[in-house]
């Protein structure tokens, strides 16, 4: 499968199965810390459903009363 020449020039450079692998190992090696970039806590819950190339993320409040829908996508 060739890639699209539109592509080609956004990211000119494709990386080799060595550059992944050696990539991977380094992730591995010394893995980056994310939770102090992560905002404060907040006291409600993000549930995610569907599958199939469908799913809704809904923010539920603390008393459980209302949900929220607060983001969607379909792939079909």
């Amino acid at each position: 499968m060739a890639v699209p020449e539109e592509a080609r020039r956004l990211c000119p450079h494709r990386w080799t199965v060595d550059e992944i692998k050696a990539a991977f190992e380094k992730v591995q090696d010394s893995p980056t810390d994310v939770a102090k970039s992560l905002p404060p806590k907040q006291s409600r819950r993000y549930i995610v459903v569907g599958g199939s190339g469908a799913f809704q993320t809904l923010i539920q409040e603390p008393d459980q009363s209302q949900s929220h829908v607060v983001s969607s996508f379909d792939n079909g």
